[in-house]
């Protein structure tokens, strides 16, 4: 008698991230990113000069930033929640998409959106937004922190947000974004990135990490790292191919392969790959490991030894991937 075993495959990615050619972005719920806000005691107020609704001011940086293999060396401060490269449409208000070819580009957007931190008559704490910098070299950073923002519709509460950029003469620096409040009280459908783009775009528009665009998935406290894929090693699995290679009527058997890509800038040797294979009432039937070698930018079937079972079952197979040198495990 013929009996049924279907196989569920789960395809496998490092949690809370999102891919770019060069930029790869995590939140505070994944392991190791943690939450640690950056408050105004000791910055200089930039909002003091910006007298207008949709306005900029530019600001020195103190070291040399480079983003998306380009240095800068200054960068435009918008009060809509934007931080650009180029002065030219740096106040639009008008969020949209990422990628996108229209103006702005090279932008760093840690809530892009219809703000206004000009106080019009209220007895709330004083919008404001400042910059201020740490560290030293090569480590140093430089933060920008929209403190109680107004959106231009509604001026009964602010919102608390930053952007920290680091330094590192090597390669693209690393971007943070962190939200220590993004509730508009009694506002609920403007809140929590509803109305907002977050992330980051190239000088061309051609590409970027849109970590979200109008939807409220945004959560206080929360922290947003953008990491340059080719500073790192990382390897990751993308899935796991699982076809019948000699189905009998009671007995089936296959060869797992995983699907797996170098997203780092450097060739791996002796990764290790480790699958196991769980019934939803079997539990584990197999688990095996295997050793393979992959370079950069390259994405390869990586096969595990044969397996043979009979158990009538759904089963899902997962996959992780071990390298001691892996930047983002």
């Amino acid at each position: 008698m013929l009996r049924r075993i279907s196989i569920l495959i789960l395809i496998v990615l490092s949690s809370n991230q999102i891919l770019s050619q060069r930029y790869i972005a995590f939140d505070s719920r994944r392991t190791g990113i943690t939450f640690d806000w950056i408050d105004t005691t000791g910055g200089t107020l930039l909002s003091g000069a910006m007298v207008r609704d949709d306005d900029t001011m530019v600001v020195h940086l103190p070291f040399t930033f480079r983003f998306y293999s380009t240095g800068y060396d200054s960068m435009w401060v918008s009060s809509n929640g934007l931080i650009t490269f180029f002065p030219d449409s740096a106040a639009i208000w008008r969020n949209h998409p990422i990628p996108n070819t229209a103006s702005p580009n090279a932008y760093i957007a840690p809530y892009w959106d219809d703000l206004r931190p000009i106080p019009a008559g209220t007895t709330l704490p004083r919008p404001a937004i400042y910059f201020k910098t740490g560290g030293s070299p090569p480590n140093r950073w430089v933060a920008i922190i929209w403190a109680n923002i107004f959106r231009y519709s509604y001026r009964r509460d602010g919102i608390t947000f930053e952007a920290i950029l680091y330094e590192n003469p090597t390669g693209n620096g690393k971007i943070a974004f962190q939200y220590l409040d993004v509730e508009w009280a009694g506002s609920t459908a403007i809140s929590f990135g509803a109305s907002a783009t977050v992330g980051i775009e190239n000088r061309t528009g051609t590409e970027g990490v849109q970590y979200l665009y109008n939807s409220p998935i945004l959560r206080d406290s929360m922290r947003i790292e953008f990491i340059d894929l080719s500073s790192t090693h990382d390897i990751a699995a993308l899935g796991v191919e699982l076809f019948p290679v000699t189905p009998i009527p009671s007995l089936i058997t296959i060869t797992p392969k995983a699907i797996i890509t170098d997203l780092g800038g450097y060739d791996e040797d002796l990764a290790k790959a480790k699958i196991t294979i769980i019934g939803d009432t079997a539990g584990i039937i197999y688990q095996e490991s295997v050793t393979f070698n992959i370079d950069t930018a390259e994405t390869n079937l990586v096969p595990f030894p044969t397996l043979s079972f009979s158990v009538p079952d759904s089963y899902t197979a997962v996959v992780a991937i071990h390298h001691p040198a892996d930047s983002i495990p």
